[in-house]
């Protein structure tokens, strides 16, 4: 049996007496629900995902040799919209296994190349474009990408997470940069360890917001009539969670 147990008390000081009332609440139904939930993500999204990959190769593969403007423009529309779904429905699959506590369960992990990974990552995000097919880095943003002299040691980690980890941070980057610059960096922390540190020129995020934006669903602005940017308010928390559960913070 899981219960929840609610308190809530009253101080009396004419008679030094303090009353509390409690109330206890069934979490069963609220447990199963969770875990119905989890379940449904993790089998139907592999599903839709699958679809989407196909989909945008064969449309890759017209783009390729389509020559009229119009059709053209339709099938970049597509391309863009099919991976921008698939982005979203990955962030999913990864934010359920991270729910579910055991997320070493659902990672492949190997000796990847951390440097080459971050390189294809700021490649990616310069030809990334938002749901209205306009660049996500604008043309007053510089996107740099630095290495450590003499190279990076390959390292054991999970190289599609690491990639989306990435991906989430520099993408979130260029999105809130309107001038300046993002800078990704790439170097080794003491013996063992390799510190990859995004920073950018762009709004920053309130000191108060700071801790709220890595919960999911959660923006600096949630009201949706105000609210410049798009996104789910998924990134960043699953970009939180990648990290931990290499054993980065």
């Amino acid at each position: 049996l899981k219960v929840r147990l609610v308190l809530c008390g009253r101080e009396f000081p004419q008679t030094s007496e303090f009353l509390f009332i409690g109330t206890l609440q069934d979490l069963r139904a609220q447990h199963e629900t969770e875990r119905c939930q989890q379940e449904l993500i993790g089998r139907v999204t592999p599903d839709g995902t699958l679809p989407l990959v196909r989909t945008i190769g064969l449309v890759e593969d017209l783009i390729a040799v389509e020559s009229d403007t119009r059709r053209l423009t339709h099938l970049k529309t597509v391309h863009n919209s099919a991976t921008n779904l698939s982005k979203l429905l990955n962030d999913f699959v990864t934010l359920n296994w991270q729910s579910s506590g055991l997320p070493s369960d659902h990672m492949h992990i190997a000796q990847v190349n951390i440097a080459l990974i971050v390189e294809e990552v700021c490649e990616k995000v310069e030809r990334a474009v938002d749901k209205r097919g306009k660049p996500i880095k604008k043309d007053q943003v510089d996107l740099n990408c630095y290495m450590e002299d003499g190279g990076l040691p390959l390292i054991d980690g999970d190289a599609d997470l690491l990639s989306q980890l990435f991906t989430n941070l520099v993408e979130n980057s260029c999105k809130f940069t309107m001038q300046g610059e993002v800078v990704v960096e790439a170097s080794m922390e003491g013996n063992y360890s390799v510190c990859v540190t995004v920073a950018d020129t762009g709004v920053g995020i309130h000191p108060d917001q700071q801790k709220r934006v890595f919960q999911a669903f959660a923006q600096e602005d949630d009201d949706p009539e105000t609210r410049k940017f798009e996104g789910m308010g998924l990134g960043l928390t699953v970009a939180d969670g990648i990290a931990k559960a290499h054993g980065g913070m």
